[in-house]
């Protein structure tokens, strides 16, 4: 018999020098240790967020997307678990480039591009969670990598 449990991530934030994120999803686990998530994101660099060559510079940063993603653990113990996501985000990237003779141009793309995470969770008895995540989520010309601390409760 298997036992369906729901997982409801509030927000997911994290601040990487100019970089700001955060991400919103729901879990559905169809198994113990097996489930699909569904979810959006979005972040923003400020400037000096990346550098092209010698001649250029990209400004302005920001993505978004929805996502889906496969997910799978490995309980540690009674509450705590190791994770991984696999999936696909469909989003928009826009940025500003920069050339060396100060000509701006701004750039926007939509795409659907891979969504990658792990991340190690704590569960309380509560129903309440935390967790520390990875990201790496490869849009159109920029790879973007987080570390987040999240908050989650399952009911």
């Amino acid at each position: 018999m298997v036992f369906q449990r729901y997982t409801v991530l509030f927000i997911d934030s994290s601040t990487s020098g100019d970089n700001v994120m955060y991400d919103i999803y729901y879990r559905y686990m169809w198994q113990d240790s097996f489930g699909v998530e569904a979810g959006y994101f979005s972040g923003s660099g400020g400037i000096m967020s990346a550098f092209v060559g010698i001649i250029a510079k990209v400004n302005h940063i920001e993505y978004n997307g929805f996502r889906t993603a496969l997910y799978g653990e490995y309980m540690l113990s009674q509450s705590n678990r190791l994770y991984a996501k696999l999936g696909a985000s469909a989003n928009e990237l826009s940025y500003d480039l920069e050339a060396s003779n100060d000509s701006v141009k701004s750039i926007s793309d939509r795409d659907v591009d891979l969504f990658t995470a792990v991340g190690w969770g704590i569960r309380f008895k509560s129903g309440l969670g935390m967790n520390i995540e990875y990201q790496y989520i490869p849009i159109q010309e920029l790879t973007v990598q987080n570390l987040s601390i999240g908050m989650s409760y399952r009911f």
